[in-house]
């Protein structure tokens, strides 16, 4: 045992496991009756220098009371493997009990495949439409061996996703564009979104729908998000300084920062905003740090302008007054 570990029970209940175990109990049923994992119930085991039972071990017997269990657990919804461990034998003994009961089961046992015919019906629901997870949900297992299950069988289950933009859509997005209808009411028949629509009418009709300064919500490409940041649509030569989000936006304090250091910022470098106030960009107002630098504001001395600026104890009332 190792230097300082402690046994997790006492000598007494070693012993006590020990008999429990020699008379029939299994490792999850002392597990279960101390509150604790199998793990500290075989140390105890172990320290006893008792000899532990295998699987093949338990005395399971095959009788009509053992048939019946297993089937009434089967019909709860509890999977072959579940079932093997609560009436402590094999898998495959679960399967045959089954199987001769007439209960199409996935067969149990060292390569946990599904039968011959039981294939046929993944293959032929797949086909269908079902998906991986539905078939493992109806006949057992888990998507992983259903999917094992149709390759074996020669069935490709890569599934790719139909394209949206079908030559029949596109077709009739034109038309209700060209006769006025507005994108967010096309966005909604199509159950598509609204930027989706916008980008794919802006390459069919390049001239007609105006972006950015043309475009009549044009608010001179400043905006402010719900952190208080002011926000700019940059030019080509400040993109490449600064590279825009995802909605074609830049943080302005970050552009000014990048501006003024010739250089792209880096991921790990983040802008300070010495005021606290997100909203002044002003390059005197800003400071350079590294990694996340929480809210607030910098402390300076009002006399010297220095930043070394420490936090001292309050002093004592009576030592002051002595």
């Amino acid at each position: 045992m190792p230097r300082g570990k402690k046994p997790y029970f006492t000598p007494e209940q070693d012993v006590d496991i020990a008999r429990r175990y020699e008379a029939g109990e299994t490792l999850r049923q002392l597990a279960d009756s101390y509150g604790v994992s199998d793990v500290p119930v075989r140390a105890a085991l172990d320290r006893q220098q008792v000899e532990r039972r295998t699987v093949t071990d338990y005395t399971w017997q095959d009788t009509p009371e053992a048939r019946a269990e297993i089937i009434r657990l089967w019909h709860e919804d509890a999977s072959v493997k579940k079932i093997s461990r609560l009436v402590r034998t094999r898998d495959v003994n679960v399967s045959r009990v089954l199987r001769e009961a007439g209960i199409e089961a996935r067969l149990g046992g060292q390569h946990h495949r599904f039968s011959k015919e039981q294939t046929v019906v993944l293959v032929e629901e797949f086909q269908a439409g079902v998906s991986l997870a539905k078939l493992a949900k109806k006949h057992g297992g888990n998507p992983i061996t259903v999917r094992g299950a149709l390759r074996r069988a020669g069935v490709d289950t890569d599934r790719k996703h139909p394209e949206f933009w079908t030559p029949e859509r596109i077709r009739w997005m034109c038309e209700q564009y060209e006769s006025g209808r507005t994108q967010t009411s096309i966005a909604q028949e199509l159950g598509y979104s609204k930027a989706a629509v916008n980008r794919k009418l802006r390459h069919l009709y390049p001239e007609e729908i105006a972006k950015g300064e043309n475009h009549h919500s044009w608010k001179g490409g400043r905006t402010k998000n719900s952190d208080g940041y002011t926000l700019v649509t940059p030019t080509p030569e400040e993109a490449l300084l600064c590279p825009p989000m995802a909605n074609g936006y830049v943080l302005e304090n970050r552009l000014v920062m990048a501006k003024a250091l010739g250089r792209p910022l880096l991921s790990t470098e983040t802008v300070h905003h010495i005021d606290g106030e997100h909203a002044n960009a002003d390059l005197g107002n800003l400071q350079l740090r590294q990694g996340n630098h929480g809210t607030g504001v910098v402390f300076q001395c009002q006399d010297c302008c220095s930043h070394n600026v420490v936090a001292v104890p309050i002093a004592d009332p009576v030592t002051l007054a002595m």
